[in-house]
């Protein structure tokens, strides 16, 4: 499987005032799903602005298909964690759009989990447990079964 995702030092990044949290390791990753993904579903990624609580829009046929958030785990773990942000900006555009809304984990390992949101299954919980960067290091979120989740097949090549 593939292993390029790329890591960083949460401290790395910038704090809940000021500029934006991506790093360019989060720039990265998303240029990786981007490419494997397009091919694998045949899409265009468009890209949110830096602020906006979903990464892309999805396009096919000149027709927006999906939209589309990436989290990417850099430890292993069973489960998937989403913050309610997150969540309950991909459950809007779900209902609103009547559109799949896509929540896309990225781990460590290079293996790419997917489902539509209406079909996640997690439990509540706070994710974190201190302050130690920004307000956003304790929120409530869900934990989801790595398990439930649909597994992108693909080789070195994105196909």
């Amino acid at each position: 499987m593939d292993s390029d995702v790329k890591t960083d030092k949460y401290y790395s990044r910038n704090p809940s005032f000021g500029e934006t949290n991506t790093t360019e390791a989060d720039k990265s990753n998303e240029k990786r799903i981007e490419s494997i993904l397009s091919k694998k579903w045949s899409v265009i990624f468009h890209k949110y602005a830096h602020y906006d609580n979903i990464d892309w829009w999805l396009e096919r046929d000149n027709k927006m298909v999906a939209v589309a958030e990436l989290k990417t785990a850099f430890r292993e773990s069973s489960y998937a964690y989403l913050n309610l942000r997150k969540y309950l900006n991909l459950k809007w555009s779900r209902y609103f759009l009547q559109l799949p809304a896509l929540i896309i984990f990225q781990f460590k390992d290079g293996g790419i989990y997917y489902d539509d949101i209406d079909n996640i299954e997690g439990k509540p919980m706070i994710l974190g447990s201190k302050i130690m960067k920004s307000y956003n290091d304790i929120e409530p979120g869900v934990s989801i079964p790595v398990g439930s989740l649909r597994k992108v097949e693909y080789d070195k090549k994105g196909n």
